[in-house]
């Protein structure tokens, strides 16, 4: 878990254990600083006038830490019902019925991460 707090230098947040980002980085194979700094700070800008980043409050860096950590586990489920819908295919087409009564369910073209929480 990648803890963060206030800076005490200047404005915005910093990760507070150098092991726990580096850990992450080793894991997703990323160049050193550039998580903390998609973690804790904002890209602001473009074109003529280039860019340059602003530093996110401690909720601000909480908010961005835990929507990365959500998108990291839907591209793991994604990829996880990906392998098993690969590998589990009929070898004939069979019929079949579904039934299923779930006061609420939605159907949707591709389900995701949040569909099978909430299903």
């Amino acid at each position: 878990r990648l803890t963060l707090m206030e800076s005490s230098s200047e404005e915005g947040s910093i990760v507070t254990e150098d092991s726990e980002l580096a850990h992450c980085v080793q894991l997703l194979q990323l160049r050193p600083g550039i998580l903390e700094s998609a973690l804790t700070h904002r890209r602001i800008g473009g074109g003529a006038m280039g860019t340059f980043l602003k530093p996110l409050t401690l909720k601000q860096a909480h908010a961005a830490r835990d929507a990365f950590c959500m998108h990291l586990y839907a591209l793991a489920f994604d990829w996880t019902v990906l392998m098993l819908n690969e590998r589990v295919v009929p070898l004939e087409h069979t019929r079949s019925v579904g039934i299923l009564d779930v006061y609420g369910f939605e159907n949707f073209l591709i389900n995701g991460f949040a569909q099978l929480c909430i299903n």
